[in-house]
């Protein structure tokens, strides 16, 4: 839905940090880390937002992979043990 969108809450006033959100570029997912915060004038009045995306889908690959390998290891040594 739009308004779970980081940009839509922060124009309502919501401070967002460190929402992922999953988008399709050129027909690939790729996987962004979102922060997104309120603008207000010197009056308190909302002039906008600003919002930083960061692309983490290598990141978060290869926390997956360590993981597995992790996994995998543990395996090892206990049918070692």
């Amino acid at each position: 839905m739009r308004e779970d969108l980081p940009p839509v809450r922060a124009l309502d006033g919501e401070v967002v940090r460190g929402v992922e959100v999953l988008v399709s570029v050129q027909g690939s997912d790729v996987l962004l880390s979102t922060n997104a915060s309120p603008v207000n004038d010197e009056k308190g009045r909302r002039r906008g937002a600003v919002l930083v995306m960061q692309d983490v889908t290598e990141r978060r690959r290869r926390e997956r992979q360590l993981r597995n390998w992790l996994g995998a290891l543990d395996l090892d040594a206990k049918g070692r043990g």
